[in-house]
């Protein structure tokens, strides 16, 4: 589940979101072998709408696209800037696309073409339980849908459910200018 905040819409709410997230790690233990080298941007349209005082209802609709690491460049520079330890990033070519898992001598993920399409699209629901100038909690729930395809990485082929509390403070970090959003729950993945 993602982060939404306490505080439910009551008018119509549109949102595009962009989501760039850039992987490295790679691990040899045994025989087994895990390699994350890449670069996942998800681009994603929203609605959310309020129904009556205590319901709002929406969906998502994101594409999700795979390939090189386009900001590797961007956080070696942050990494040698601040002397932080890379973890080998330094050893392999920038811009590729590798993501392998291999357990038991049985390869089961061997991905090194970009690719990209349609997400796993989901219907969202949420239920207002407090609501103050300063305060909000939501019991929120999701349904995701198999619209994206798991072979080339943009969905997981299964209809998955998530259920969760979000709880925004605006008065907790007021002097910062900043909003708390805490939030926690669970997910059920089907196949």
């Amino acid at each position: 589940p993602r982060a939404g905040g306490g505080a439910l819409a009551d008018a119509p709410v549109w949102g595009l979101r962009t989501e760039i997230t850039n992987n490295f790690t790679a691990k040899l233990l045994r025989g087994d072998f895990v390699a994350f080298d890449g670069e996942t941007a998800v681009v994603t349209l929203g609605l959310r709408a309020g129904l009556g005082e205590r319901f709002e209802l929406g969906f998502d609709l994101p594409f999700v696209r795979h390939g090189g690491g386009v900001t590797d460049r961007v956080i070696d520079g942050f990494h040698d800037t601040f002397g932080l330890p890379d973890s080998g990033r330094d050893g392999v070519p920038r811009n590729r696309l590798d993501y392998r898992l291999q357990l038991s001598g049985r390869r089961w993920l061997d991905v090194s073409t970009g690719s990209d399409g349609p997400g796993d699209a989901s219907i969202r629901a949420g239920y207002r339980l407090v609501h103050g100038p300063a305060r909000a909690l939501a019991l929120r729930a999701a349904l995701e849908l198999p619209t994206g395809k798991a072979d080339v990485l943009t969905g997981s082929d299964g209809t998955d459910v998530s259920v969760w509390l979000d709880y925004s403070d605006r008065a907790l970090l007021a002097r910062l200018g900043l909003e708390f959003t805490l939030m926690g729950g669970v997910s059920r993945l089907r196949r």
